[in-house]
């Protein structure tokens, strides 16, 4: 079949008065599924979704003495009308639907100090199901046009610290989020090697994530993250099928600057990524273990980073492992890469 994606942006305007800033956006989206298919004794018929919507963000901001302050509530109205069109055993069924999804975020921040700041945000959310889970892809996805649009309420709050003395620099930030979602969309297997979209009554996410940059001088960098996500169905306790709970990465680079003959050499050494262990089935049953991935990289930059040159090896350790269907992961891979930049 054939899947047609249209993405009209209409406008962005920003408009700013001390201490006031407004930005709308809107977008209209138009989506057509033709399952065209030859040697098939049955046609099915073609679907169709057309999306409008448009927001609105205020930004209310300034300073109570040495107090920063910063204040985003926003609105967004989306409209949307579906033709999802299937063929059953009593002849083609044509469901039209409009549905009309207001939804709304108060975003804040607050910051004491210059090297000290805190944020937090609350939101209400609408996400319809894609037409891949709608309809498949004719192999590894089994179609679910029954599926219904998820209707979410999320939160998140955090801490950001910065600071520079001397050759030393960097930032740290600890957050935390979470959301309940109604009609939570998730895949399941329904083999070895499929996989269908369904609706589930409610799911339940939240989780704490810490992250890191931090320099000496401009030739060493770091930068890290860790996330801890727990994310279940509120009907059964278990862990949603593919949610790892820990996801962590780490990666030191090096600079040399530049050198004679404006040439930089950039070394990215070990890079190191973690996923932790999953499940590919709502019963907890199927476990994807979990692995680190090693990588190292070096890249050099020429002529004012017109020429480019550099070299990648991923998966040093050739760890490999499985995806949510049970297929094998690629392993060790090497990559190069050429670059020309030039300005006329």
């Amino acid at each position: 079949g054939e899947i047609r994606s249209l993405n009209f942006p209409i406008k962005v305007r920003k408009v700013g008065l001390h201490p006031l800033e407004v930005t709308a956006i809107g977008s209209v989206r138009y989506q057509a599924f033709d399952p065209e298919n030859e040697l098939s004794v049955v046609q099915q018929p073609a679907s169709n979704r057309l999306t409008a919507a448009g927001t609105v963000e205020t930004r209310f901001f300034g300073k109570l003495g040495p107090v920063r302050l910063e204040l985003r509530p926003s609105v967004r109205l989306a409209w949307t009308r579906a033709a999802i069109r299937r063929t059953s055993l009593a002849g083609p069924r044509d469901p039209d639907t409009s549905d009309f999804f207001p939804t709304y975020r108060v975003a804040t921040a607050i910051a004491p100090l210059e090297w000290l700041a805190f944020r937090g945000s609350v939101s209400s959310g609408t996400k319809l199901p894609s037409i891949l889970q709608l309809f498949g892809n004719g192999s590894t996805v089994v179609p679910n046009p029954l599926l219904v649009p998820e209707q979410s309420l999320s939160y998140d709050g955090g801490i950001t610290a910065r600071g520079h003395g001397g050759m030393v620099s960097g930032y740290v930030s600890l957050g935390a989020f979470g959301a309940q979602i109604d009609d939570m969309i998730r895949f399941s297997r329904t083999s070895q090697f499929t996989l269908i979209a369904q609706n589930i009554d409610a799911g339940r996410t939240r989780g704490v994530e810490l992250e890191l940059r931090g320099g000496v001088t401009r030739h060493f960098i770091l930068q890290a993250e860790t996330t801890w996500t727990q994310a279940v169905d509120e009907a059964t306790g278990n862990q949603l099928p593919g949610q790892p709970e820990w996801v962590a990465f780490a990666q030191p680079e090096a600079h040399s600057g530049t050198l004679s003959n404006q040439v930089t050499v950039n070394i990215g050494f070990i890079p190191a990524s973690y996923i932790g262990k999953s499940y590919a089935d709502p019963t907890n049953l199927i476990e994807i273990r979990a692995r680190t991935v090693l990588a190292t990289g070096i890249g050099v930059d020429m002529f004012e980073a017109r020429l480019g040159l550099s070299f990648r090896v991923d998966d040093l350790l050739d760890v490999r492992g499985d995806d949510l269907l049970g297929f094998p992961l690629p392993g060790r891979r090497y990559t190069g890469r050429l670059s020309f930049r030039h300005t006329w």
